[in-house]
């Protein structure tokens, strides 16, 4: 990619359907795509994955998720997108033994993959 990805005038993009309008990363592309092709709209991440890899387009994905698939290339250190990740359970059941053991494995699980989360590398 020549230009910078702030400007993906000319490239084809895979876009985030309806359904993830909401979500950061289709709103960055929303806002920075206006001069791209637009060649496939997906509901799914994994749609997205594998249009990206079959070189249909340039995604924005979640660094979660792609940087672990090898045949994919960061077109920019910088994380173009974030998104608040929230733990959300009914007040009445934080003293549950078997919801307090969820939780404390599903933080401990966030924090020792913090690095990937966050999309730093």
């Amino acid at each position: 990619m020549s230009s910078p990805p702030d400007n993906l005038a000319g490239h084809k993009v895979i876009a985030y359907g309806a359904d993830l309008a909401s979500l950061p990363a289709a709103q960055w592309l929303e806002a920075n795509a206006t001069q791209a092709t637009r060649v496939l709209s997906t509901n799914e991440i994994a749609t997205m994955v594998e249009a990206t890899i079959s070189g249909v387009g340039v995604g924005l994905l979640p660094c979660l998720v792609a940087d672990t698939e090898p045949r994919l290339v960061r077109l920019t250190p910088r994380v173009l997108a974030y998104r608040r990740l929230s733990l959300v359970y009914r007040r009445d059941a934080r003293m549950n033994h078997s919801v307090r053991q969820v939780t404390n494995f599903l933080v401990e699980t966030m924090r020792s993959c913090a690095v990937r989360i966050s999309g730093s590398k």
